[in-house]
């Protein structure tokens, strides 16, 4: 084999696996941008504490690329304590000082952490879906 046809078929194959990688990466962006709009459409249902029995309550919220789960405990009808049990962020870990805002406000339809939005309604989704089974 010449120089110039083994030269032809490296390049080839790397024309093939910038395309290929093209491709994937693309598929990826596209996944993720689908992910993030459903996160921003989140329905938060604003259970509220008030009314529902003492004890513990599990909750998540798992959007493939940011997931939450709480566990939230309820005392005399106030929300006495959220223990964020796990949380995939990405960039947003500030999102988890939600939780203390949770808490002194006693609600979740609260304003996200700038810079952590997405993150901060994945936590108050989990907070909030952990109320709704804390009211079945």
């Amino acid at each position: 084999m010449t120089m110039k046809k083994s030269t032809k078929r490296v390049l080839l194959i790397v024309a093939a696996l910038a395309l290929l990688l093209g491709i994937m990466g693309a598929a990826a962006v596209h996944s993720l941008n689908a992910s993030l709009k459903q996160v921003e459409a989140l329905e938060i249902a604003h259970a509220d504490a008030s009314h529902m029995p003492d004890g513990m309550y599990i909750g998540e919220c798992d959007m493939g690329v940011l997931f939450a789960k709480v566990e939230v405990t309820v005392q005399d009808g106030r929300i006495a304590q959220i223990e964020l049990l796990e949380h995939r962020h990405g960039l947003g870990k500030a999102a988890e000082e939600i939780i203390s805002v949770v808490i002194a406000r006693q609600r979740v339809d609260i304003d996200a952490i700038a810079g952590a939005t997405l993150s901060s309604r994945v936590i108050l989704k989990a907070v909030d879906n952990a109320l709704i089974t804390a009211g079945d």
